[in-house]
């Protein structure tokens, strides 16, 4: 089935259906929206204000992962140089920003959560960083941004590329380091740069080809620079362009679907970035925590929390019993075709 490349207006395609770039602009931003139509809204208009969208030099593509219908995703469609995919299930974080950068020409990859505030002439600071970061170090294939607490602080958004040491080690640290480096203002190359707004050069997006869809959600960021790394790219940090980031994870309390999210995404980046041994004794201690959290879910008599425990106990059994493929196609099912949206 062919999408329709219009301009204007919602395409509902298939995943790896073909793409045609809007027109030859300089850099693509790709908003993966779920249930966030008030802040994609806010967003898109917040980015609209830079000279480089009103020069034609902007393209956004917001990809919409199954979320009810909303009427601001009608004026979304009305936007100049805005594109809008819609699909009848939440396929995850990583497959979505594939879809919405297919197909595109231009010098630039931008990803944006829509949970980001921008200032007026950000996407020009975006590009006047990009241009001069590769004067400087011309490998460097991802750029990240100052990210902020919405009350001015900053807030981490890079970290050293997990092994099985620092992950065990990070367990003892206050949740917002468990991932992260603490905050530091110098600009300088680092290991990874959070995916809530990221820059990718075309050369990088080319060589890599995509996020690896494998990933539902967390940790595709990290193991897109592990592997880009690996390739001989650099990951630069650019403070000096600053976002607000409103709802990171380390700031909520994590609800039991996202535990599973966050535990079977560090599980496949065990999976594919350490040894063997290490991603086996990972996969058992991970598979002990889901055990004692049934438990503990059920004598407090909380049964949806129950359920997620015992659902992540069953996809860590199914991968580490060799079903690989198996346990990634039921954790997109479970995640990804309305058993988010239960509540624990």
């Amino acid at each position: 089935m062919k999408s329709k490349g219009r301009i204007r207006g919602s395409v509902k395609a298939p995943e790896g259906s073909p793409r045609v770039a809007l027109c030859q602009t300089v850099i693509r931003v790709v908003i993966v929206n779920y249930r966030q139509w008030t802040s994609t809204k806010d967003l898109v208009r917040n980015l609209a204000k830079s000279h480089a969208f009103q020069a034609g030099k902007v393209e956004i593509v917001v990809v919409d992962n199954g979320s009810p219908h909303n009427p601001l995703s009608d004026k979304l469609k009305r936007i100049h140089n805005l594109r809008l995919y819609q699909s009848g299930y939440n396929r995850g974080f990583a497959r979505a920003v594939n879809t919405g950068a297919e197909g595109y020409l231009g010098e630039w990859l931008l990803l944006l959560n829509p949970d980001i505030t921008v200032g007026e002439g950000f996407l020009d600071r975006v590009l006047a960083s990009g241009a001069s970061t590769q004067k400087v170090h011309p490998n460097v294939g991802v750029i990240g941004f100052g990210m902020l607490d919405p009350e001015g602080s900053i807030q981490p958004s890079t970290g050293p590329f997990p092994s099985f040491a620092n992950t065990l080690f990070r367990q003892f640290l206050p949740r917002r380091l468990r991932k992260y480096h603490l905050p530091f203002r110098q600009n300088g190359l680092v290991d990874w740069t959070s995916g809530c707004c990221l820059l990718i050069s075309k050369g990088c997006w080319s060589e890599l080809g995509r996020f690896d869809p494998d990933f539902f959600l967390y940790y595709e960021d990290v193991d897109f620079c592990h592997r880009a790394t690996q390739r001989g790219w650099r990951i630069f940090l650019d403070r000096s362009v600053t976002a607000v980031h409103h709802h990171p994870l380390h700031r909520r309390k994590v609800p039991s679907h996202l535990r599973v999210a966050t535990r079977m995404a560090l599980h496949t980046y065990s999976r594919k970035h350490w040894a063997a041994w290490q991603h086996r004794i990972m996969s058992f201690i991970m598979l002990l925590e889901a055990r004692f959290g049934a438990w503990h879910s059920r004598t407090i008599g909380n049964w949806v929390a129950e359920s997620w425990w015992t659902s992540l106990g069953a996809l860590l059994q199914d991968s580490m019993h060799g079903k690989t493929s198996t346990s990634i196609r039921r954790l997109f099912a479970l995640l990804g075709t309305g058993e988010l949206n239960r509540k624990g």
